[in-house]
């Protein structure tokens, strides 16, 4: 897997499935509020433009509005896409970075499974 920079690099195949997709959590049905982006084929982020004041970073800055995803590829067979949103030079609840794996439904309507590991 190669990537460069902020840039998504695909590990079989493109993310073309997904370009112009935007994931929202249930818990919090609203664009903005850590909602998932797919921008085209070279572009995956978390927005967090709609966020709570008091959502901030660990350093007390506030949250950037979009958050792109680094080391980031998407595997069509499972339908899995991996990223990790890079905290640094500060830290978000004391993680530096957190290293997502989302798993799609068949007709990549919804996120079925998958995990956050801080890190």
């Amino acid at each position: 897997i190669a990537t460069t920079g902020e840039a998504l690099h695909c590990f079989d195949d493109d993310l073309s499935a997904l370009v112009g997709c935007i994931f929202l959590d249930r818990r919090r049905p609203l664009v903005g509020l850590a909602s998932y982006h797919f921008e085209d084929a070279g572009t995956a982020y978390v927005s967090y433009q709609s966020v709570p004041e008091s959502w901030v970073l660990d350093d007390g800055s506030p949250m950037p509005r979009r958050k792109p995803f680094k080391q980031a590829f998407w595997h069509s067979a499972t339908r899995t896409f991996h990223g990790l949103l890079d905290w640094s030079p500060t830290t978000y609840n004391g993680a530096s970075g957190w290293e997502f794996v989302m798993q799609f439904s068949t007709d990549l309507r919804y996120i079925c499974g998958g995990s956050i590991a801080m890190v």
